[in-house]
């Protein structure tokens, strides 16, 4: 099999914020491919996953495993940076009210998704 990946940052400019997004079909050579600005600490446990969100705002990383992505897997992953950066900025997710979040999760999920179907 030919070697798949694909590596691309994305802006998040309300919150000054960015995400650098890897697909790459060894999920270990994915993860090697995020900037070092990350700090990642990968452990044994890393490798046994489908894909992995590194997070320490304003800088997140997401390494996806080309043969095991979902639209579920890229949503899971998306909920983390989302949540992240909420926490990061000090937003309380209001259960009654949780559209904020929504409509950040669908723009930033679209932005993953166009990038992983390429």
């Amino acid at each position: 099999m030919a070697k798949k990946f694909v590596k691309k940052k994305i802006k998040i400019p309300i919150y000054d914020a960015n995400l650098w997004v890897v697909v790459h079909d060894d999920l270990e050579k994915g993860i090697a491919m995020l900037p070092r600005c990350l700090d990642i600490d990968a452990t044994e446990d890393d490798k046994d996953v489908q894909a992995i969100c590194y997070s320490d705002f304003p800088h997140y990383g997401i390494a996806f495993d080309y043969n095991s992505l979902s639209p579920g897997i890229i949503h899971h992953e998306v909920a983390h940076v989302v949540r992240d950066i909420m926490h990061a900025i000090g937003f309380t997710i209001d259960p009654q009210n949780d559209e904020p979040v929504s409509y950040f999760e669908q723009w930033l999920n679209d932005k993953v998704t166009d990038i992983v179907l390429r």
